[in-house]
């Protein structure tokens, strides 16, 4: 009869070097690459980043300055509208830009998503 130890240790080298080489992969580079989008979080205040978390909607089918002042003052992260919202293509489009020109004022946070 053969001992099944030879195999055991071929299996701990086998296994431990499939670890090292795994833990190897793991090492963070001395020159990390940098992450904006991680940046731009971090610079957030509290406020900015619960803003983000917010999505509202809005009664009519025109953005009044109300809404404009409480998106922009709490920084609002998206807009839900509505079918009550939209009365016809163009007028979809017309406050899609609305809101796009909204965020563009005043807003370090890029995006303000739609949802329909």
């Amino acid at each position: 009869m053969r001992s099944k130890a030879p195999k055991i240790k071929w299996i701990f080298i086998i296994c431990s070097a499939i670890i090292l080489t795994l833990a190897a992969c793991n090492k963070p580079t001395s020159n990390p690459i940098p992450d904006p989008i991680r940046k731009q979080v971090n610079d957030m205040t509290i406020s900015e980043k619960v803003g983000q978390m917010l999505m509202v909607g809005i009664d009519g089918d025109i953005v009044v300055s109300g809404s404009t002042s409480f998106i922009q003052n709490n920084h609002i992260g998206g807009v839900i509208i509505n079918g009550y919202n939209v009365k016809s293509p163009s007028q979809l489009l017309q406050l899609n830009n609305q809101f796009k020109k909204i965020n563009s004022q005043e807003n370090k946070n890029p995006s303000l998503p739609f949802n329909r």
